[in-house]
């Protein structure tokens, strides 16, 4: 079983947020208007700057889960998690 660093754990979340906006036929400016909706700032920018870099804190993941209604959550299996190349993990 492979280890993995940040980069990898970075690609998880946001394949993972970017999957969620991908079921809902939500954009980043449609996000930053949800987020505004539970009292947090960002600009669309930002938003598109964190989802690219995949650095982004626990905290502001939760606020867009909150802020799309997600209330499940599917993560992969580990074995999935840990043989997948960065780039394919999690995209739904």
């Amino acid at each position: 079983m492979a280890r993995h660093g940040k980069a990898h754990w970075g690609a998880l979340a946001r394949n993972m947020l970017r999957g969620q906006l991908a079921s809902r036929g939500m954009t980043y400016s449609d996000l930053r208007e949800r987020l505004a909706e539970i009292g947090v700032q960002e600009t669309e920018g930002a938003i598109k700057s964190k989802l690219s870099r995949g650095s982004f804190t626990a905290v502001f993941f939760l606020q867009c889960m909150l802020a799309l209604d997600v209330d499940w959550l599917q993560m992969p299996k580990k074995a999935d998690m840990m043989d997948a190349p960065p780039d394919k993990v999690a995209r739904s």
